[in-house]
């Protein structure tokens, strides 16, 4: 279960994110739409879509990690 914090950090990283990455996350894992008309609106196939969606987490997880990370390193009595 996600707290505020939680939801709030992951909007912040979603707004950092390339439009095109955003959209794809959106797309796939809020709004929970079809991977079929996706890849029409992208206008790619699903071998690429997976490419597509595979580098759009990889930037979400590594952007994530990083505000951890800097989050982590402010908050400790030697940052």
């Amino acid at each position: 279960m996600a707290t505020e914090e939680d939801c709030v950090e992951v909007r912040k990283v979603m707004d950092g994110l390339p439009e095109k990455d955003r959209k794809i996350l959106l797309w796939l894992f809020f709004e929970e739409r079809d991977k079929g008309e996706i890849c029409r609106v992208l206008d790619v196939d699903r071998e690429y879509f997976r490419v597509l969606v595979r580098r759009a987490k990889l930037r979400f997880r590594d952007s994530y990690l990083q505000r951890s990370a800097t989050k982590i390193h402010r908050a400790s009595p030697m940052g």
